[in-house]
C-alpha cells in the first residue's frame, strides 16, 4: 500500500512552549500537543546553490553538512540555523557524490570533470586530488571503516583507492559499460558493481578478480549490498528497486512504487530498510523482510537526485534538481553505550553493592571491571584458562567468586584484584556459581550433574549434592538463606535445604532445557527460560506456573529481576533483550541491537539501564529513561519512531512490530493515542492487531483518556473488545482487565451499551480449579481477599480434614463454580471507595448493569451485611407510625393527659432520633443531601410531628388549624412509610412502582383534570342559582363515581351527566387502565433492576452515616463460590431479556458482516482504480 505524504517545508522541530497556564495540563496533554504539530514531511529547506544539487554528507554529529551542485560548487550548511557558512570551489563539473572520512576532518567529492578532491573543509581549502577517471564519475562509497574509497565512471572503470596512503589501490573493469553502482562488502571480501547494461559484477577484492557476472538486472542507476552480505540491492531506469539473494544472485523481491528512475538507493545501519529516491520527487522508505513499501514522503518539488543519513540516522539529506537540499529528522540520538574490551563471547555480569561497578566475564577467560558512571574499563583479571561462566560478588562488593569451563572456582579481592583461593574440586566444566546472603556459603553446578557447596571462611567442601541427571545451568539462593533452588537440563527445579544440606523439593518444570532461573526480592516470584524459547512465572509461594511467555524466538539465556522486584528482564539467542512487567505479566520493553546472540543481561539499582553482553564481545548499556517526547521507548532502529508516528498521522497499520510498541517518557502506545484523539476505529483496529491494554508510567490506561474526554465510541470499542477476548482469550482478558482498575468506578457511571456484557465477563468463571467439592458453608459463599488467586480451602473443605468422626464424613461432592474479580476492589462498609463504587452503581445511565452478576453480588453481600441495621430502622419507623395513630385517636376521645404526654414523649423521642440520623446524614453529604426529595420529606414530616405534638400540649383553641397540620402530618408519614417496604424482598420494588405508575400518568391526568374542570362549568352553568362555586369541583367527580340526583326530565344537566359518564368514565379512566397497565408491563421487565437499586441506594445511604470508617480503604479481590448455575430463562422476566440479548447479537453480528461487506467493496476499488492507472 502507497502511503503519501505532502510537503511541510521550513518547519523546525522545537519543544512545546509550556505556558503558565500548562501547569495544570497532563504529561499526556503536552505529548498530544506536541504530536499534533509533528508532521512527517516537516523538513528544513537549505537554499543558495544556482543549479540542480546532486552530491550530499552531513558529519557525525549533525552539525554540519554539504552539499555539491552542477553549479560546481560545494556548499557548506549549518545545520541547526540552516544557512551558508563557507563554499568549496575547484571542480569544473558538476559535483554528484560527497563523503566525509578521518573523523570528518576532510571531504571527499567526484564529479563529472573526471576528478576526485579532498578537502580541509574547516580551512575550506583543497587538500589534494585524490585521481582521475576517463571520463565523468557517476558513482562513489566509502567503506564504513572510511580506509577505502571506490568510483565507477562513464566508460566502465571501477578504482579503488587506499585512504591512509592516498592512492590507487586498484582498478577493474565493467567492460565499458558506464558503472552506476558501487559497493565494497562490509567484510572487504569483494566489490560488487552495476552498471547500465544491465549487469551485476562481482570482483575479489583483495586480487581484483572477477568472482560472478549476472545480466538481465535492467538499466541499473545505483546500487549497494547488505552489511551482512545477504543482498544485494539495486535500483534501475525501469522504475523498480530490485533485491538479489548474495549468493545466488537470484531475485528475492522487486519493488515497484516508484514512477520514474530510482537515482539512489541507501540501507539503514540494520539492513532492514531501503530507501530511495527518484526523479518522481518522492522518497520512499521499504522493508525488505516484510517486502512492502512502508512511507511515501512527497519532499521535493523537483526530482530528486540522491539522498544521504547521518552516521547516527537521526536526519536524512535529499538534493533536488530544483538546486535545493532538503533535510528531515526521521531520528533520536542513539540510547545505546557500548563497552568495548573483551575478546570474546560476554557470558556473565554483576553489579556491586551501589550500583557503580559492573564486573563482566568471558570467553577470553578474563574478568573485567567497569566503571558505570565514566563508562570505562577499571581493571582487568586474569587467571582462568577457559571461559568464564557466571561470577557473583559478596553482599558487601569486596571478594568475587567465579567459575570457569577450566573446572575451577577462583576467589578474588576486589581492590587488590587477586585470586584469594582457588578450588578445583570439579571434574567437568562449571556452569554456575552463587553464594548465601550471609556470605558463607557458595555452591555451584556443573556439567557432571553435580552441585558442590562450598564454606567461603574456611575455604572447605561442605559437601557434595548429586540428584540431577544433567548439567546444572542455574543456582538462586532465597532471600533468608534457608534454601537454594537449582535447574537443569534434566528439566526439574530444585529445592534444596541449607539445614538438612540436601534436597528439600523437586518440581518438574514441563519445559525445554532450562538455561536460567531468577528469584523475585520478595521470593513470592521466580522466573525459568529455557531452549525452547520461553519464559516461565512461576508463584513460587505455591510452586504454581503462572504464565509462559512466548516473545523471544531463539534459546532464552539469562534472567534477572530489577531490585524492587517489578520488573525482570530477559536475553536471547535471537539478538533481543526485553523488560517484563511482573504485576502485570506482560512485556514492558524490547531492546534491539545486538547483531549476535545475548547471553547475559540485569538492570541497574535505580532501573535507568539496562545492560547486557553478546557473543559479538560487547556490553550494551541501554538507556531506559532519556526518551524523547515522541520516542519509541523500545530501542529499535531509530527509523522506526519515525515510521511509527507516521502512520499514526495518516491512520493507517503500523509495523507489526509496534503494535507493542510503546512511545515516550510516559510509555503510552497506539490505544492511549487513539483513545484520547477520539479514533475509533483505528484503535480498534490496532486492539485487533495486537496492541496491548496497558497502564503508562502515569497508571492510566486508554480507557481512562476516553472517559475523560468523553469518546463514547472509543470507550464502547475498548469494552466490546475486552467482551470479545473474554471468550476467545482469557488470559489476555485477565491481563488487558489489570489495566482498568482505576478506571473501574468511573465506568459504571457511563452509559455504554457494552457496559452490561463487560460486567458479566469481568466477574469471570475461575477455570483451573476444581468442579466438585464438599463446601465449608451455604452456597453461595462470597469473600474478599488478599489473594488474586482463589484458594479452594477457604469455601471447601480440603481432603486431609475429611475424617471418620467429621461432619464432612457423611456428605457428598456437590458441583460447585468459582467466580472472581481480575482486580481488587472497595469492599469495606463506609470507607470512601465503597460509597463511591456504591453512587456510581447507582448513578449508572445504562440501567441494565443491575442484572449483571457482579453488581447484584456487590449490592447483595452489602444488603446482607447492614440487614439488621436496615431491619432496626424499619421497625423505629413503624413503630413512629404507631404512636402516631395512637395519639391522634386519644386526641379524638379526650383520653387522660398523663397517657397522651406518655405517649408524646415517646413519639418525641423516636422523631429525634430520626432527626439526628437526618442530621448526621445532612452534615456528611453536605448540600447533596437537599437534592433527595425522600430527604425533604423526611424534614418536613419530622417538622410537623414536633409542631403537632405542641399544639397538641397547648391545647390551641384554633382547631381548623390544628387539624390541618394533623392531615399533613399523616400524609407525609404514611408516604415516607413507603420506603420501609425497601426492607423486604417481597415489597421492594412495589414502592418505586407507585412512584413510576403516578409520573407515568401526569401527562394523562392533565387531560383528565382539564375534561373534569369542563363538564364541572357546564354543570353549573345549567344551574348555577342552587350552588356554590365548589360545585364546579366537587359535581364533576360525583359524576365520574355515578352520583347524580336524577329527574324525569331530560334537562341540560341529565345531558352534561351523559357527556361526563362517556368521556371521563368510558373513555378516559381506561385510557387510565392501559396506561397504567404498560407502566406495570414496563415495570416488571425493569423489576430485577430496580429492585437491586432500591438495595445500593439503602446501603449508600447506611454507608454514608459511617464517617469514622471512610479512611478504611483497602483494596480485595471479590470471590465467590457458589453451585453451578444455568441461564434462568423460565420466567417472564428472563425470557423477555433473552429476546433483548438475542436481538442484540443478531444487530451485533449484522454490523460485523455489514462492515466486513464495506472493507471488501474499499478493497476492491482501490485494486480497480490501481488497475486502471496501470491500464
Amino acid at each position: 500500500m502507497n502511503h503519501s505524504l505532502s510537503v511541510h517545508p521550513l518547519t523546525d522541530e522545537k519543544l512545546p512552549v509550556i505556558s503558565s497556564s500548562s501547569k495544570t495540563r497532563s504529561k499526556m496533554d503536552l505529548i498530544i500537543s506536541e504530536y499534533r504539530k509533528w508532521h512527517p514531511a516537516n523538513h528544513n529547506v537549505y537554499r543558495g546553490h544556482t543549479d540542480a544539487a546532486w552530491g550530499c554528507a552531513i558529519t557525525a554529529d549533525s552539525q554540519f553538512a554539504f552539499s555539491g551542485s552542477c553549479d560546481k560548487t560545494i556548499r557548506i550548511w549549518e545545520v541547526q540555523r540552516r544557512s551558508e557558512i563557507g563554499q568549496l570551489q575547484g571542480h569544473t563539473d558538476a559535483i554528484n557524490s560527497l563523503a566525509l572520512y578521518n573523523k570528518d576532518k576532510y571531504l571527499i567529492s567526484a564529479s563529472w570533470d573526471t576528478s576526485i578532491k579532498i578537502w580541509d573543509w574547516t580551512f575550506r581549502t583543497e587538500v589534494k586530488t585524490l585521481g582521475n577517471h576517463i571520463s565523468a564519475i557517476y558513482s562513489m562509497s566509502i567503506t564504513e571503516d572510511e580506509k577505502y574509497l571506490i568510483t565507477g565512471d562513464a566508460n566502465g572503470g571501477v578504482k579503488i583507492w587506499d585512504l591512509e596512503l592516498g592512492s590507487l589501490h586498484r582498478e577493474l573493469s565493467c567492460e565499458g559499460s558506464t558503472v552506476f553502482g558501487v559497493c565494497i562488502t562490509n567484510d572487504k571480501s569483494a566489490v560488487v558493481t552495476g552498471d547500465y547494461s544491465g549487469n551485476v559484477r562481482e570482483f575479489d577484492f583483495n586480487s581484483g578478480s572477477s568472482l560472478s557476472v549476472t545480466g538481465g538486472a535492467g538499466n541499473i542507476q545505483c546500487l549497494t549490498v547488505t552489511k551482512n552480505k545477504k543482498y544485494i540491492i539495486f535500483g534501475t531506469r525501469a522504475h523498480t528497486i530490485t533485491v538479489w539473494n548474495y549468493e545466488d544472485k537470484k531475485e528475492y523481491h522487486t519493488f515497484k512504487s516508484h514512477t520514474h528512475w530510482v537515482r539512489n538507493v541507501l540501507l539503514t545501519n540494520d539492513d532492514k530498510y531501503i530507501i530511495s529516491c527518484s526523479p518522481d520527487k518522492s522518497i520512499r522508505v521499504f522493508n525488505i523482510e516484510k517486502k512492502k513499501e512502508e512511507l511515501k514522503i512527497n519532499g521535493s518539488e523537483g526530482f530528486v537526485n540522491a539522498i544521504q543519513l547521518s552516521k547516527d540516522q537521526q536526519y536524512l539529506l535529499a538534493c533536488a534538481s530544483d538546486n535545493v537540499m532538503r533535510m528531515w529528522k526521521i531520528g533520536f540520538p542513539c540510547r545505546i553505550s557500548k563497552l568495548a574490551g573483551h575478546s570474546g563471547a560476554v557470558i556473565c555480569m554483576a553489579l556491586t553493592q551501589k550500583g557503580d561497578f559492573l564486573v563482566t566475564g568471558s570467553e577470553d577467560t578474563s574478568i573485567r571491571i567497569w566503571s558505570l558512571d565514566k563508562k570505562i574499563e577499571v581493571g582487568i583479571l586474569y587467571g582462568h584458562s577457559d571461559t568464564v561462566n557466571s561470577l557473583v560478588l559478596t553482599s558487601n562488593s569486596k571478594i568475587i567468586i567465579s567459575c570457569s569451563s577450566d573446572k575451577r572456582i577462583l576467589v578474588w579481592d576486589f581492590e587488590s584484584r587477586s585470586i584469594v583461593h582457588e578450588w578445583s574440586e570439579h571434574k567437568m566444566e562449571i556452569h554456575c556459581v552463587a553464594i548465601c546472603p550471609n556470605d558463607k556459603t557458595i555452591v555451584a553446578g556443573d556439567q557432571d550433574m553435580k552441585i558442590i557447596m562450598y564454606d567461603l571462611p574456611s575455604k572447605t567442601v561442605v559437601k557434595i549434592l548429586p540428584g540431577h541427571t544433567d548439567t546444572v545451568f542455574s543456582l538462586v539462593f532465597t532471600k533468608d538463606g534457608k534454601n537454594f533452588i537449582s535447574t537443569s537440563a534434566d528439566g526439574t527445579l530444585r529445592v534444596w535445604s541449607m539445614n538438612k544440606i540436601g534436597e528439600h523439593e523437586r518440581i518438574e518444570a514441563n519445559s525445554g532445557m532450562i538455561d536460567t532461573i531468577s528469584l523475585s526480592p520478595d521470593q513470592k516470584y521466580l522466573v525459568a527460560g529455557d531452549r525452547n524459547n520461553k519464559i516461565y512465572l512461576w508463584d513460587w509461594e505455591e510452586k504454581r506456573l503462572i504464565k509462559t511467555f512466548h516473545a523471544h524466538s531463539d534459546f532464552v539465556r539469562c534472567l534477572n529481576f530489577s531490585s524492587n522486584g517489578e520488573y525482570f528482564i530477559s536475553a536471547s539467542n535471537d539478538q533481543s533483550v526485553m523488560i517484563w512487567n511482573l504485576f502485570e505479566e506482560r512485556q514492558e520493553l524490547a531492546l534491539f541491537g545486538h547483531s549476535s546472540s545475548v547471553r547475559c543481561c540485569l538492570l541497574s539499582l535505580d532501573m535507568k539501564y539496562g545492560i547486557s553482553g553478546d557473543y559479538n564481545n560487547e556490553i550494551f548499556i541501554w538507556d531506559l529513561e532519556k526518551v524523547n517526547t515522541l520516542e519509541l521507548a523500545d530501542v529499535r532502529d531509530p527509523i522506526e519512531s519515525y515510521l511509527f508516528l507516521a502512520r499514526t498521522k495518516m491512520k493507517t497499520p503500523v509495523s507489526q512490530n509496534c503494535y507493542k510498541g510503546v512511545l515516550s517518557p510516559l510509555r503510552i502506545n497506539l490505544a492511549h493515542i487513539y483513545a484520547y484523539l477520539g479514533y475509533d476505529k483505528q484503535l480498534n483496529e490496532a486492539l485487533k492487531l495486537g496492541t496491548e491494554i496497558i497502564v503508562d508510567l502515569d497508571n492510566h490506561s486508554p480507557l481512562h483518556y476516553a472517559l475523560e474526554r468523553r469518546s463514547q465510541d472509543c470507550i464502547d470499542v475498548i469494552l466490546k473488545y475486552m467482551v470479545e477476548i473474554s471468550v476467545s482469550n482469557i488470559e489476555k482478558f485477565l491481563n488487558f482487565a489489570h489495566a482498568l482498575e482505576d478506571e473501574f468506578q468511573s465506568l459504571l457511571e457511563n452509559s455504554s451499551e457494552q457496559l452490561e456484557d463487560f460486567l458479566d465477563c469481568i466477574f469471570y468463571k475461575v477455570q483451573d480449579i476444581t468442579n466438585f467439592a464438599i463446601p465449608k458453608y451455604t452456597l453461595p459463599k462470597l469473600l474478599y481477599s488478599t489473594h488474586s488467586r482463589i484458594k479452594p480451602e477457604h469455601f471447601v473443605i480440603e481432603s486431609q480434614e475429611i475424617t471418620a468422626d467429621s461432619k464432612a464424613a457423611d456428605s457428598k461432592e456437590a458441583p460447585i463454580e468459582f467466580r472472581s474479580l481480575p482486580f481488587p476492589i472497595h469492599y469495606y462498609k463506609g470507607s470512601t471507595g465503597s460509597i463511591a463504587l456504591l453512587e456510581s452503581i447507582c448513578n449508572c445511565p445504562n440501567q441494565r448493569i443491575l442484572r449483571t452478576n457482579f453488581v447484584k453480588t456487590f449490592v447483595r453481600d452489602k444488603w446482607d451485611s447492614l440487614w439488621y441495621s436496615i431491619l432496626a430502622l424499619t421497625l423505629i419507623f413503624w413503630a413512629n407510625l404507631i404512636l402516631m395513630i395512637v395519639l391522634i385517636f386519644y386526641t379524638q376521645e379526650n383520653r387522660d393527659d398523663s397517657t397522651i404526654i406518655a405517649l408524646s414523649i415517646a413519639f418525641l423521642s423516636i422523631n429525634g432520633f430520626l432527626w439526628a440520623y437526618e442530621m448526621v446524614q445532612a452534615l456528611v453529604t453536605g448540600f447533596n443531601y437537599f437534592r433527595d426529595p425522600w430527604n425533604i420529606i423526611d424534614i418536613g414530616r419530622i417538622s410537623l410531628c414536633v409542631a403537632w405534638v405542641i399544639l397538641r400540649v397547648l391545647k390551641l383553641d384554633n382547631y381548623s388549624e390544628f387539624q390541618i397540620i394533623t392531615w399533613f402530618m399523616v400524609l407525609l408519614n404514611f408516604f415516607r412509610g413507603l420506603s420501609c417496604f425497601r426492607a423486604f424482598d417481597m415489597t421492594r420494588y412495589y414502592t418505586r412502582l407507585i412512584i413510576k405508575a403516578a409520573f407515568d400518568s401526569i401527562s394523562f391526568l392533565t387531560i383528565f383534570f382539564y375534561s373534569t374542570l369542563a363538564f364541572g362549568v357546564m354543570y353549573y352553568a345549567t344551574v348555577m342559582d342552587n350552588y356554590t362555586n365548589f360545585t364546579i369541583w366537587k359535581v364533576p367527580y360525583e359524576l365520574n363515581m355515578g352520583n347524580f340526583n336524577n329527574t324525569d326530565d331530560f334537562t341540560l344537566e341529565y345531558m352534561t351527566f351523559i357527556m361526563a359518564s362517556i368521556i371521563n368514565v368510558i373513555i378516559i379512566l381506561n385510557l387510565l387502565i392501559s396506561i397504567l397497565g404498560d407502566s406495570f408491563e414496563a415495570f416488571q421487565t425493569e423489576a430485577e433492576h430496580i429492585d437491586c437499586l432500591e438495595m445500593a441506594e439503602f446501603c449508600k445511604e447506611l454507608e454514608t452515616l459511617m464517617f469514622w470508617k471512610r479512611n478504611f480503604n483497602e483494596k480485595r479481590f471479590m470471590q465467590r463460590c457458589q453451585d453451578v448455575q444455568l441461564d434462568d430463562k423460565k420466567n417472564w422476566e428472563g425470557r423477555l431479556n433473552a429476546i433483548f440479548d438475542m436481538m442484540q447479537e443478531i444487530k451485533d453480528n449484522f454490523d460485523t458482516k455489514f462492515q466486513e461487506s464495506k472493507e471488501i467493496e474499499m478493497k476492491i476499488l482501490t485494486k480497480l482504480e490501481a488497475l486502471e492507472k496501470r491500464l
